[in-house]
């Protein structure tokens, strides 16, 4: 798997509705990841994890998004073709009537220092798991 580098500078953006689905995607999401708006549009958040990503970070940030509204955490994402990509995820909701409606996702570039320790959590929690 080869690894997709993007600039600092690029601020890729997700639309979820309530249950994770992805209703839409930025263009600049759609261009660094290779795939269409018709090959994301209804398929869960989920599938873009990558298989590194441990289920304790993914639930971690879920459960900490609904109880206070917005989170983060640098992801290991893949995108088409195999290649993958880290990001650091923020996510918010959106509410309407005091009921959760969607989830806005803003997808920056993490730095150096934080895939180093993200990757070192992930092979951690792995390696736990494992025993």
């Amino acid at each position: 798997m080869s690894e997709i580098d993007f600039p600092g500078w690029y601020i890729l953006t997700m639309h979820l509705d309530a249950q994770g689905v992805i209703l839409n995607a930025n263009q600049r999401f759609l261009d660094l990841t290779g795939f269409n708006i018709l090959e994301l549009t209804g398929k869960s958040y989920t599938e873009l994890l990558h298989s590194d990503v441990p289920e304790e970070i993914y639930l971690s940030l879920c459960e900490t998004v609904n109880l206070i509204q917005s989170a983060s955490a640098i992801l290991k994402l893949c995108g088409k073709d195999n290649k993958h990509f880290w990001a650091d995820v923020s996510v918010s909701v959106t509410m309407h009537d005091l009921e959760l409606t969607s989830y806005f996702v803003v997808l920056t570039k993490p730095k150096v220092a934080q895939v180093s320790v993200a990757s070192r959590i992930y092979a951690k929690l792995s390696q736990d798991r494992a025993r």
